[in-house]
C-alpha cells in the first residue's frame, strides 16, 4: 500500500517566506442529524491525533455552506469535530480564523 502524506494544500507568505502545509476536511450535513457536520480530524488507520509535523493548519470546508474554517494543528485535541451548519454562516468566519491560526502558528516558533 502507497503511503499518503497529509498535506493536501500549501501557502506561503511572499515577504516572509513563511510556508504553511494544509490538511482539507470537509464533511456535508450527517443523514441521521440534519443539523450537524461531522469532520475525521484524526489520521491513519488507527486515527490518531494530528501533530505538527503531519501539516501546520487544517481547514474544515461545509460543503453545503461553501464556507471554511482554519485551525491550527496545535489546537486540535479530539479525533472527531462537530460543529452546526449555522457555524460557517459568518461571513468573517474564513478571514478571522485563518489570521488567527497564522498568529498562533508564529507565537508557537518564537
Amino acid at each position: 500500500m502507497a503511503m499518503q502524506d497529509s498535506v493536501d494544500l500549501v501557502a506561503w507568505n511572499k515577504e516572509t517566506g513563511q510556508r504553511l502545509l494544509i490538511q482539507v476536511k470537509s464533511a456535508q450535513l450527517s443523514r441521521g442529524d440534519k443539523n450537524r457536520l461531522e469532520f475525521q480530524l484524526g489520521l491513519g488507520k488507527n486515527k490518531r491525533l494530528p501533530i505538527r509535523y503531519d501539516f501546520d493548519i487544517i481547514a474544515l470546508v461545509s460543503s453545503e455552506q461553501r464556507a471554511v474554517y482554519f485551525m491550527p494543528v496545535t489546537a486540535i485535541r479530539q479525533k472527531k469535530m462537530n460543529k452546526q451548519p449555522s457555524f460557517f454562516e459568518n461571513s468573517e468566519l474564513e478571514a478571522d480564523s485563518w489570521l488567527k491560526s497564522v498568529e498562533d502558528l508564529r507565537y508557537e516558533l518564537t
